[in-house]
């Protein structure tokens, strides 16, 4: 009589040496994963300080006193205007003060989005001191 399969033994150790693996794998792939969430609010920051830095240099919004408030550390602080903010949400595609459910590590989403400016041109939005986007 042939013995075909395997046997007990055998399916055993091969899922030892899987479970091996994967312990070994696993933190790796975590490590990986908020890397490249950090990569992502980067990404967010950046486009958040483009959109300040467009809508604040853009002549149709700054016209008639119109513009980015100098005082503001959130980006909602810094779209008090109503035609700077619809400008800033028109070029995000999203509404301000929305911004921090965007954020995906856990530095972001403990630390928030913050905006620091010094004039028109110097623009910086960061969510900690790891992610930041600036002049």
């Amino acid at each position: 009589m042939k013995n075909k399969g395997f046997s007990l033994v055998e399916l055993i150790i091969v899922i030892a040496i899987m479970a091996i693996l994967v312990g070994v794998i696993a933190p790796q792939l975590i490590k990986y994963i908020e890397k490249t969430n950090e990569s992502s609010d980067t990404q967010l920051c950046d486009s958040i300080r483009s959109a300040l830095t467009t809508a604040a240099l853009d002549p149709d919004v700054v016209k008639d006193g119109h513009g980015i408030t100098m005082t503001g550390t959130t980006v909602s602080a810094c779209c008090t205007d109503s035609t700077y903010k619809a400008a800033v949400e028109d070029i995000l595609g999203f509404s301000v003060g929305t911004e921090g459910s965007k954020l995906k590590s856990k530095a972001g989403k403990s630390a928030g989005i913050h905006v620091s400016i010094a004039g028109s041109n110097a623009i910086t939005v960061y969510c900690n001191s790891s992610i930041k986007s600036g002049n």
